[in-house]
């Protein structure tokens, strides 16, 4: 995501937007714990042309936020979400959908066409998720942790893929992460601060 709210690329054809906060303010925990808000001017939610998938890539405010994906699910019926488990009944209530049809955590329909799926970990023998020609998979932290921190590996049918790693994953573990899947990497967005958080909140992260 970026400043001005969310980002949108393509990948092998396919079209994405990650992480999407296009309306109102962003609230962690309780609004007297931390509310952010907009500095600069972002897309708003009616002017976004539909897109093959909508990414969440964390369960926080600032990257599944409800009222966004409220306002996207409205002027995209057909949209799906893709999110890690840790997300999906966030997006379900925001989008109106209802839980899956075998009442597990995987996703679920608003009836209308909207619908989220939950992004399957890139552990061994995994099967991806699979949306318009593209592969998805969710890295998840290797250790035990309050606060888990996910990044999203994009690939297309050649091998090629985008990584999307906000928060608390090195260059180096992407790598390993990619070579395992047999994936050549051509973007891997991570993010170069760190950050020491109260414990939790997941203590020192990336």
């Amino acid at each position: 995501r970026s400043k001005r709210g969310g980002g949108g690329s393509r990948c092998g054809g396919g079209s994405l937007v990650f992480d999407p906060w296009l309306v109102g303010p962003e609230v962690d925990i309780a609004g007297w714990f931390n509310t952010a808000s907009h500095t600069d001017a972002v897309v708003p939610p009616c002017d976004v042309p539909p897109h093959d998938v909508v990414i969440v890539s964390q369960p926080y405010g600032d990257h599944c936020h409800a009222a966004t994906l409220k306002e996207l699910a409205a002027t995209m019926p057909n949209m799906l979400v893709a999110a890690v488990p840790e997300a999906v009944d966030v997006v379900r209530k925001a989008i109106g959908a209802a839980p899956a049809a075998d009442g597990g955590g995987g996703g679920g329909s608003n009836g209308g066409g909207a619908r989220v799926v939950a992004i399957p970990h890139a552990g061994p023998g995994a099967a991806p998720l699979q949306v318009a020609g593209l592969r998805i998979w969710r890295l998840s932290p290797e250790r035990p942790v309050l606060v888990k921190y996910h990044a999203v590996v994009v690939a297309d049918a050649s091998g090629r893929a985008a990584v999307h790693a906000p928060h608390g994953f090195s260059a180096a573990r992407v790598a390993r992460a990619l070579n395992d899947l047999g994936l050549t990497p051509v973007l891997v967005a991570t993010c170069r601060n760190r950050y020491v958080l109260p414990f939790f909140l997941g203590g020192a992260v990336a």
